[in-house]
């Protein structure tokens, strides 16, 4: 398969190989795929968060938002109302969470399942389903499943599609003993959104998040102009984490095979191209860069027919773009899942279970990688992370 727009690049593994990997045996990599070893490991100082404890994000969204009416659904997922009386009305607060923090660096990677649907005007929704935070370097963002529906227009309905939420720099993250606190405002004043090529915004939420809200009430993402303006404006956030235990294995160490029985929980590619591993145990592994630069921009279509009398010819159709990885997630059951970057997500697939195979992080790193590669099909370029994670002699 043709894949442009985002590719795997470099070493290509038949689909023996891929094979082979799916039964636990070592991938032959050479040693000279390793483009970027230091890339894939963790920084040491990494802490898993307490796998019992709760780990909280309370965010509003907006003063605006804070008018709709709120549905939590998921474990760990409510609406702490503003006023007793509009019990749906309020903040958005999730408690069940796994991830990690980098008490050197204050990093931060934390993912919560469950989901929150807004409705506004007593009409139109927008659900955002399993909020992720990334930190670094005081950067970061909020991403999430966005989805929007419009009754009165359906031909307006937005498909859910993991988005960029919000973005957000000089983040406050203090820790004190097990506690990390993170807080930030996210971004909006200079932040564009174009509309079409004759109109723009100044000051707005992410683009993509603004694409993926159905056309009627996408206006309330950023300043138009309008006497509710001030209300638009996303709120800051904050996040209070309790940490667990350092763990051998999580930092730039990738552990051995030592029989512990583990298995994966997520599986996702943050902004910066990174595939992250959340395993049953609270740990995570940052697998490393998994997206190529751009591909090459497809070819352009034939020439339109000569116009009579005269007229220019009609444009060809530009050719189409290829197809790469966008992100990889797991579902409820477990499952990984591919969504490619035309929008394409494909079959769900069965990942290890704890179980069913006791493996070290390593091992199920094979798994995921074969995984992976079959999915996208015979040929797949793993490049820096099969070099780094499969087993060493």
């Amino acid at each position: 398969m043709s894949i442009s727009s985002r590719r795997w690049v470099r070493t290509a593994l038949p689909a023996a190989a891929v094979a082979a990997s799916l039964t636990f045996a070592p991938l032959a990599v050479p040693a000279q795929a390793v483009d970027n070893p230091a890339a894939v490991a963790t920084a040491s100082g990494t802490t898993p968060l307490a796998a019992t404890a709760e780990q909280t994000l309370q965010w509003e969204l907006s003063k605006r938002a804070l008018l709709w009416d709120a549905k939590a659904s998921g474990d760990g997922v409510s609406i702490v109302p503003t006023d007793e009386s509009e019990p749906a009305n309020g903040s958005l607060k999730l408690t069940k969470a796994t991830g990690w923090v980098n008490k050197d660096t204050k990093d931060a990677s934390v993912q919560w399942p469950g989901s929150v649907t807004y409705t506004i005007n007593g009409a139109q929704t927008i659900t955002f389903q399993d909020f992720a935070l990334e930190v670094a370097g005081g950067s970061g963002t909020i991403t999430a499943t966005v989805s929007s529906t419009d009754p009165n227009q359906p031909a307006n309905n937005k498909d859910a599609k993991r988005v960029t939420v919000a973005t957000f720099k000089s983040a406050d993250v203090t820790i004190d003993g097990t506690t990390a606190t993170i807080t930030a405002t996210p971004d909006y004043e200079g932040v564009t959104y174009v509309r079409d090529e004759d109109i723009s915004y100044d000051d707005a939420w992410p683009t993509e998040l603004i694409n993926n809200i159905t056309d009627s009430v996408r206006s309330w993402f950023y300043a138009s102009g309008s006497r509710w303006d001030d209300q638009k404006k996303p709120s800051a956030f904050t996040a209070t984490l309790t940490l667990g235990e350092d763990k051998p294995g999580t930092g730039s160490d990738t552990g051995s095979d030592s029989g512990t029985t583990n298995g994966v929980k997520d599986a996702r590619i943050n902004d910066a191209g990174h595939l992250i591993l959340t395993f049953t145990d609270g740990t995570t592994k940052d697998l490393g860069k998994v997206t190529g630069k751009d591909g090459a921009e497809g070819k352009p279509g034939q020439a339109g027919a000569d116009g009579k009398d005269g007229q220019a010819g009609a444009d060809g159709k530009d050719g189409k773009e290829g197809r790469g990885i966008a992100s990889v997630t797991t579902n409820a059951a477990g499952q990984l899942v591919i969504t490619l970057t035309d929008g394409t997500v494909l079959d769900p697939v069965d990942m290890p279970a704890p179980a069913k195979q006791p493996m070290a992080p390593e091992s199920i790193v094979a798994i995921v990688l074969g995984v992976i590669a079959t999915l996208l099909g015979s040929i797949a370029a793993i490049h820096t992370i099969a070099a780094a994670y499969l087993f060493k002699g």
